[in-house]
């Protein structure tokens, strides 16, 4: 494996994980020959290179040698540090912080170079503290969490005492003592600390066992100051009387499970623990010292880290000798491991996945079950996997999918992109004698069960994930154990998974292929026939049948306005002496033209634009107010309601080139005849689509402001140094310029929030009528399909749009949130004050 370019952070784009192939060889085979007549790599950089590799693969393996290879290790960073100190202490940083899974072994390494060569090590040990010391100014907490982590397994590893790793974890508690204290930050600080504890605990309590207690009362001291912070409605994962597990606030979970460790004497017989191996080596070592360490200021506007909130989907409250118990420290341990290795590898998910499945080479040997897939054919997709297990222990493959789904529904929302974990369990399911295809489908029955309590958020990440996935294993699935499903009220939750799955399914593939895979039961849940536009307009019964022939004529032959609008005229003409008004021959002019422009256009997507931009200044013309552009959002989506995908591109073109506006589509989503497919997800696809358009639009607006202030002032330094009438002149231009884009952006944001104003009037206003008459009739709302459906988009709306939302709260408190507004509308909003912090 080749570094030539060096072992570059997930962040920056680089590292050893980027596209899967060694760096130099992107050519495949053919490259070979070519290589011969390359002058050979320098023996430097050869070494250097190797070097690199050694220190990223030591530990991937679980085996007897361990100790061997890292006794041969220390020596090769005792012997080669001087000749590359950069690339061992970048390396090692890198280690440190992106594979959390063997910050043990990385502990141990530095503890038996320390005893080799304690000079080298001094060196090393000052690079990793002051990036240490850089992280945590930059307030960077999941780095932070890291290094303190690693601080930890250095005690362990006789690097440094325990009494100075101690003066650092009071360090950070000095977070609960601010006289203005921000739950959130202090929160970060105890989360932070309690972390590491796992792993260095045991240690601490045997050599400092006093100052360890005080430690551990001070935490107890803010804990109980601070009181146990319930989860807020926002961030319920399921809501109703038979929840399928208890829920607790996470820092208050943490510190039950640190007394639980405590009680047991800090003993955790899973973790790995390579320096015992070298117990009589490392005492001989001479310590280094650990500096003082300075918080940064705590900000409103920051975002700090907290433990992950509990989603269990195999475990829930009966003991299992599959499964480690909740409340323990292993849980916790596995929990942290999978939820970081999921965030750090997101640019490559294959080495992600390497590392999920191999996480059995991180702890102790007979900890997880010995699994192996037998009677396995790829060439014959109806034929399962047997799984035999060969031993006692933890299925790895169910802890894995446990906290990657936890991780992919969290709430408010998933810390990176929504696609990332469906080509994880793709990886997963891939992955060399892994239980995990069988796992996941244990997985996905169990939460089908429990959709009906499920947020609508959360059910609609699920609908969106399971398609993908589906359309990587040819779409079967053991569909025959949902049929009880399709006697259910149709907006049901588990109705409403199963036909949005089908949906999204034709989009990935086709409409004749996914049906072929369905039985007869499930397939009465697609529609009769394949996605087509509408053929209303060239009905010989159409009652303007020769008018629209020649527009559509004229259309094909690329006529200009003129020529069109005579056409509208004539309808209009006929309309009115069929004696009707002049707004309902607008109204039939509009249709028909717009019905024109999408059948014309229907043949793929870069027809419909070539005809929309040829016919834009008509279609301007034909929406001049809200009324008329609301009139051709309903058009557009009877035109193509059975294609919601095109329907909702079509609905952000049409938005993109000004004809219709954010405001018309808000207002076309909450008309009865929407609401009455409350359960449908194109609805609030369209809704995102929409509110995201007006936030981008916001954003790029700002950017090109900031490029013009840098712009200029950048200019203006290089002016005072050379006036000049000319120079004064350019900077009044760009002063304009300035002026003009503030503007602008003005005007954006402006927009922004009268749209988000209108959204959120909609919601209250559905929301208040349907509380009015759930009570009138004495009816308890929460047993209503829609209801639970338009409440639940409206807290997901909230959460996803918190930060546009909170810029304009007062406002929002004054017009829409008022006084007489049903209490239960209010709350919601009054809780998006807690999101700020979240990271």
């Amino acid at each position: 494996m080749s570094y030539r370019r060096g072992y570059e952070g997930r962040r920056e784009g680089g590292g050893r994980w980027q596209n899967d192939r060694p760096r130099n060889n992107r050519s495949g085979p053919y490259d070979r020959q070519r290589q011969r007549d390359r002058p050979p790599v320098d023996e430097p950089e050869d070494i250097e290179m190797r070097l690199k590799s050694l220190i990223i693969k030591i530990g991937d393996k679980a085996s007897s040698d361990l100790k061997i290879n890292l006794t041969k290790m220390a020596g090769i960073l005792s012997t080669d540090y001087q000749k590359f100190p950069e690339t061992v202490a970048s390396t090692f940083k890198s280690c440190i912080t992106e594979l959390p899974m063997k910050t043990a072994v990385y502990g141990t390494l530095l503890g038996l170079l320390n005893v080799k060569n304690h000079e080298v090590t001094s060196r090393l040990f000052d690079d990793i503290v002051a990036a240490a010391k850089e992280s945590l100014a930059k307030s960077e907490w999941q780095k932070v969490k890291y290094y303190v982590r690693y601080f930890g397994e250095l005690v362990n590893a006789n690097v440094i005492l325990p009494a100075a790793y101690l003066d650092l974890l009071n360090d950070l508690l000095a977070a609960v003592d601010e006289s203005n204290l921000i739950i959130s930050y202090a929160d970060c600080m105890v989360y932070i600390v309690l972390a590491a504890l796992p792993w260095c605990g045991k240690g601490l309590h045997e050599r400092k066992p006093g100052e360890l207690q005080r430690l551990l009362a001070r935490v107890e001291k803010y804990l109980q100051k601070r009181g146990d912070t319930h989860t807020i409605d926002l961030l319920k994962t399921y809501r109703g009387e038979n929840l399928p597990y208890s829920v607790s606030d996470p820092l208050a979970h943490l510190w039950s499970i640190i007394q639980n460790l405590q009680n047991d004497k800090w003993e955790i017989t899973m973790m790995l623990q390579p320096y015992q191996l070298f117990d009589e080596e490392l005492n001989q070592a001479l310590q280094h010292e650990l500096p003082t360490f300075e918080l940064p200021q705590p900000s409103q506007d920051a975002l700090y880290i907290a433990p992950n909130a509990p989603f269990r989907i195999f475990y829930t409250e009966a003991p299992s000798d599959k499964f480690p118990a909740a409340d323990s420290a292993s849980y916790f341990v596995l929990q942290e491991i999978v939820h970081d290795t999921v965030l750090l590898f997101e640019s490559n998910r294959k080495e992600c996945a390497k590392y999920l499945l191999g996480l059995h080479n991180n702890f102790e040997s007979g900890l997880f079950a010995t699994q192996i897939t037998e009677g396995s054919d790829k060439s014959n997709e109806e034929q399962k996997d047997t799984i035999m297990e060969q031993a006692d222990g933890w299925v790895l493959s169910e802890i894995v999918l446990e906290h990657v789904f936890g991780t992919m529904l969290r709430l408010p929302s998933p810390p990176v992109k929504q696609v990332y974990f469906a080509a994880l369990i793709i990886e997963l399911c891939k992955g060399e004698n892994s239980s995990a295809s069988q796992s996941l489908k244990k997985a996905v029955h169990i939460l089908f069960e429990r959709l009906a309590d499920m947020d609508a958020g959360l059910i609609s990440r699920l609908y969106n994930w399971f398609p993908h996935h589906l359309s990587n294993v040819g779409f079967e699935w053991e569909w025959d154990a949902w049929e009880g499903a399709l006697s259910l009220d149709p907006l049901h939750p588990q109705l409403c998974f199963i036909r949005e799955t089908l949906e999204k399914e034709v989009r990935l593939s086709y409409y004749d292929r996914v049906k072929t895979t369905l039985p007869d039961e499930i397939a009465n849940l697609m529609a009769s026939e394949p996605p087509a536009p509408s053929q209303e307009l060239l009905s010989p019964s159409h009652p303007h049948h020769d008018a629209v022939k020649q527009l559509l004529g004229k259309l094909k032959m690329k006529q200009d306005a003129d020529a069109l609008n005579d056409t509208l005229v004539a309808i209009r003409k006929q309309e009115i002496e069929n004696g009707v008004t002049q707004e309902q021959a607008d109204e039939t002019a509009r249709e028909i033209f717009t019905q024109a422009v999408l059948l014309l256009g229907s043949k793929s997507f870069s027809h419909v634009l070539n005809v929309i931009e040829r016919c834009l200044d008509v279609l301007r013309g034909l929406n001049q107010n809200p009324a008329e552009r609301l009139h051709s959002v309903r058009i557009i989506a009877r035109f193509w309601k059975s294609n919601t995908q095109l329907l909702g591109i079509l609905l952000d073109k049409f938005m993109n080139y000004r004809i219709i506006d954010p405001t018309s589509i808000i207002s076309w989503i909450f008309e009865s005849e929407q609401l009455e497919q409350v359960g449908r997800s194109y609805l609030w696809e369209i809704l995102h689509v929409t509110l995201n358009k007006v936030i981008n639009r916001a954003q790029h607006v700002q950017t090109k402001l900031d490029g013009f202030r840098d712009v200029y002032n950048k200019n203006e330094v290089i002016r005072s140094e050379n006036p000049s009438a000319e120079s004064e002149a350019e900077g009044q231009q760009e002063q304009v310029a300035i002026q003009t884009v503030e503007k602008s952006l003005e005007t954006v944001i402006r927009e922004q929030k009268e749209v988000f104003m209108v959204v959120l009037q909609k919601f209250t206003q559905t929301l208040q009528d349907m509380y009015g008459r759930f009570e009138a009739g004495g009816l308890d709302p929460n047993t209503d399909f829609t209801f639970r459906w338009v409440n639940g988009w409206y807290k997901d709306v909230l959460r996803m749009y918190h930060k546009e939302i909170s810029t304009f709260s007062t406002t929002l408190e004054s017009l829409v949130f008022v006084d007489h507004l049903d209490s239960r509308i209010k709350e919601p909003f009054h809780q998006l004050k807690q999101l700020r912090h979240r990271a």
